[in-house]
């Protein structure tokens, strides 16, 4: 998803969205010809999905920090394996303090901050990875769509605002698959946002739903007047968030999701809001890719994810791991 989400992408009415709908048929039945073709592998190690349909952000990454977190109550050793989307590098690798976002991208170096942290293009080969360090539970940051490792657990991430858009597959909408298919892979639904906004919990199957909130932490800063800049993959959120702490965003600038930061687009930044007096935010996924000589001007928004009922979660993960592992030896 190295793209802004094109508007139409929430529009049912758009004439470009009804367009594309052939091309989406296209693309989807390739997609299922595909995916039917692989067989996934089962590997020696309890694993769980968190994954969306919808191309871009949903709040994955904050949610499998949470979910690391409540489930090292019970596993000591968890590694959470990615992709390391716009990263070059090809072998699988535990991300370290000396990689950067170039080589690992920006989401490897999140995870690395809460724990350990894998980065495999082939997630097979990531996994066997984490086999040699002794990992005993593994968590995949995505990867709900791709056919490779056997899961025990999925969960399905909705974002309670930008839900599933106008509920088109790609490109006249932002659905990597339909919803029923997406429904039948997964355990559970994650709702991340609001839970009083109406979303019709029909279609989603009698899947049990959990809900979680997004806190969003605001360093302490001199002035209400704001200068704020993100290329995440729904930069609404971070806008919104903004807003509600009361905060004045005089100017807002989009880069499209898992944008890398050239210095003179900072120097812009900067320069501007000297002139104006305004203080810089950003988010900690943008930060990572921003040149050190700079971070004493920009402050840092922490967008974490609140999970509610915790122990119901780690119930439910504990139980659906021991079962599916217990059919496997059958």
């Amino acid at each position: 998803s190295m793209y802004k989400q094109p508007k139409f992408w929430r529009d049912k009415n758009s004439k470009i969205s009804i367009f594309l709908i052939p091309i989406s048929i296209i693309y989807y039945f390739f997609f299922s010809v595909v995916t039917r073709l692989k067989k996934e592998k089962r590997i020696p190690l309890p694993t769980i999905c968190v994954g969306n349909i919808v191309m871009g952000g949903s709040g994955k990454t904050p949610l499998t920090i949470a979910l690391r977190k409540i489930l090292s109550k019970k596993f000591n050793n968890i590694f959470v394996l990615i992709r390391g989307y716009g990263g070059s590098l090809s072998h699988a690798k535990i991300v370290d303090n000396r990689d950067d976002s170039s080589s690992v991208g920006d989401e490897a170096l999140i995870h690395a901050e809460e724990g350990f942290t894998c980065v495999s293009k082939n997630r097979i080969d990531g996994a066997h990875l984490c086999l040699q360090e002794n990992a005993n539970l593994l968590i995949l940051d995505d990867g709900l769509q791709s056919k490779h490792i056997k899961k025990d657990l999925s969960f399905m991430v909705i974002d309670s605002i930008y839900q599933l858009g106008n509920g088109r597959i790609f490109p006249s909408g932002p659905l990597r698959e339909s919803l029923q298919s997406g429904i039948q892979k997964v355990d559970a639904i994650f709702l991340i946002g609001n839970k009083k906004i109406i979303f019709d919990i029909s279609s989603l199957r009698n899947k049990p739903i959990f809900y979680a909130k997004k806190i969003v932490k605001i360093p302490k800063i001199k002035s209400k007047n704001i200068y704020a800049f993100c290329g995440i993959g729904f930069p609404d959120n971070f806008f919104e968030a903004l807003y509600t702490k009361g905060l004045n965003i005089v100017k807002k600038k989009y880069f499209e999701d898992h944008h890398t930061y050239k210095d003179k687009e900072i120097e812009e930044i900067i320069d501007f809001s000297k002139n104006r007096k305004l203080e810089i935010l950003t988010t900690k996924k943008d930060i990572i890719k921003i040149d050190h000589k700079f971070w004493k001007y920009i402050n840092v928004v922490d967008l974490k994810i609140k999970v509610e009922s915790e122990k119901k979660i780690l119930d439910f993960c504990l139980k659906k791991i021991e079962s599916s592992q217990k059919s496997h030896l059958k």
